[in-house]
């Protein structure tokens, strides 16, 4: 798990070096990305048999770690995806109707998404940022404490928020993010769930989460030679 105090003592000791490296988006930049962060969630589930919302809302908290690759279509516009992994502790009683001998169980979420990103400034150290996603989302947990109780349940995810990079070190930069986001998914009736058939899993909320980015710069074009 990424820590997020690393990545501001790195940007505190090296945000003086950083001016000597260009490091500007443009068309053909390739950005890969990796941070960790929190989550801070309402974490709701409904019964789609009477409607009943379980959790009541509860705001909790989650880890988030996400990697992200984008592609400059433009020198101001790059496209890519996304693909990250949260963690919620959960009442089991309260939001899939299920005993447990522990008193929360952990849900996984995972999420891909397509992205768009604009980058509404560049110079050669700072590259701000705001962005949207869509995409795929997916909920599990298993708990054989009391019984076999599992569930996987699949849905949607939309997301949007801002990033800063601040480049380091050649094409290495400390990056900033928060984002925010509803997603909502639904049980699968099959072998891979046994337990809370009946409900929806809604989460939406905020995510804050510092990281460390790489800059591959396209390759300008060559002038033409000069003749002898």
């Amino acid at each position: 798990m990424l820590n997020r105090y690393l990545f501001l003592a790195l940007s505190c000791m090296l945000f003086s070096f950083s001016a000597a490296f260009a490091q500007a988006f443009r068309k053909g930049s390739l950005l890969v990305s990796i941070s960790g962060g929190d989550t801070y969630a309402n974490f709701s589930t409904c019964n789609r048999g009477n409607g009943e919302i379980k959790g009541d809302n509860q705001n909790m908290d989650g880890i988030r770690d996400p990697l992200i690759i984008e592609y400059g279509i433009t020198d101001q516009i790059g496209i890519g995806f996304s693909s990250g992994v949260d963690y919620y502790k959960v009442d089991p009683v309260a939001f899939y109707g299920f005993q447990s001998a522990h008193e929360k169980v952990r849900i996984a979420t995972k999420e891909i998404t397509g992205d768009v990103n604009y980058h509404f400034f560049t110079s050669n150290v700072i590259d701000l940022s705001c962005y949207g996603s869509l995409g795929l989302f997916n909920t599990s947990f298993e708990d054989k404490t009391m019984g076999n109780n599992k569930n996987k349940s699949t849905g949607g995810i939309a997301r949007a928020g801002t990033r800063a990079r601040v480049y380091v070190y050649k094409g290495l930069a400390v990056m900033f993010m928060f984002s925010t986001f509803t997603s909502s998914a639904t049980a699968k009736y099959s072998t891979e769930t046994t337990a809370g058939k009946a409900y929806n899993t809604n989460i939406k909320g905020y995510a804050t989460e510092f990281g460390l980015s790489y800059h591959i710069k396209p390759k300008l074009p060559k002038g033409p030679a000069l003749k002898k």
